[in-house]
């Protein structure tokens, strides 16, 4: 998978540096992935949680930080891109609409 943006990856690594470790443990571990549909995605991680055809929340950390993302999906030559669109606090995560997070 394409990640967009790994400047964005390692501005949140500086901001939440508790977090990381396991967002670059992500990062790194999606780029060698190929997700055709979402089966592909739980298969990557059963606690990813959907919202809509192409979005998704991740866990990172033990479920003290989620990360939103936009998939869209691997088809014929084409190996998949995620879009980042948010991450924080699982705290910060409750008062937010992920759904509308750009």
């Amino acid at each position: 998978m394409h990640i967009i943006t790994k400047k964005r990856i390692n501005e949140y690594c500086d901001q939440f540096p508790k977090a990381a470790d396991s967002l670059r443990t992500w990062y790194y571990s999606v780029q060698d992935e190929r997700w055709e549909n979402s089966i592909d995605v739980r298969k990557f991680s059963n606690s990813a949680d959907f919202l809509g055809d192409h979005r998704a929340v991740f866990n990172i950390k033990g479920n003290h930080y989620r990360l939103i993302v936009d998939v869209f999906y691997a088809y014929g030559k084409n190996g998949g891109t995620v879009l980042v669109r948010w991450f924080g606090t699982h705290k910060k995560y409750d008062g937010i609409d992920a759904r509308l997070v750009k």
